[in-house]
């Protein structure tokens, strides 16, 4: 998915919060995904496929509040999750300082931080530059007995804030991984 359509179901989700009662609300939503591919003596090790999405909300009844999380992105399922949330605010303490903040100090000018940076890899890729890695790290000293292996890891993912003060807001996020740890012995 991408932002807007992330936005679009954080601010139905608000939507309906109120309609049914919430006095105020805050959701948040991600998707991630990724791979990693660790290596060993020349040999692939194994690699890991990422593939992540969630949707959490906090509601306020008063000064009552509670908060739930589904991984499903249905306008149904969303309901439901919100529809139980509203159920334990009857049942919670309340709390003095529950409740969002005020609108005056949300950052609704806020600056991009850069934090997505694509890197185009592909599973062979990243599999022969960890066994590149694991290798080449074996080669730089006599003393290295042994070596834990090599990893190369990519993840990339979409979060999108909203909340029934009006502020929304998301970006993408990148991180990428290189590593390798040896085992090395001196003497005895």
């Amino acid at each position: 998915m991408n932002q807007q359509q992330l936005q679009d179901i954080v601010s139905q989700a608000l939507d309906y919060a109120k309609r049914i009662g919430a006095d105020c609300a805050d959701a948040i939503i991600s998707e991630e995904c990724g791979f990693a591919v660790s290596s060993r003596k020349g040999d692939v090790e194994e690699i890991e496929y990422h593939q992540e999405q969630g949707f959490g909300i906090s509601v306020y009844q008063g000064k009552r509040s509670a908060s739930v999380s589904t991984t499903e992105f249905s306008q149904a399922a969303i309901n439901a999750v919100i529809d139980k949330a509203m159920s334990i605010t009857q049942y919670t303490d309340e709390d003095p300082y529950a409740g969002l903040a005020d609108k005056s100090v949300l950052a609704f000018n806020y600056p991009d931080l850069d934090l997505f940076h694509h890197w185009d890899l592909e599973t062979h890729q990243a599999a022969q530059m960890a066994i590149e890695c694991d290798t080449i790290a074996r080669e730089q000293d006599a003393r290295i007995t042994d070596a834990e292996g090599a990893s190369v890891s990519t993840y990339s993912g979409l979060r999108v804030y909203s909340n029934t003060t009006g502020f929304i807001g998301g970006y993408r996020s990148s991180y990428h991984n290189i590593s390798c740890s040896v085992i090395a012995k001196e003497g005895e």
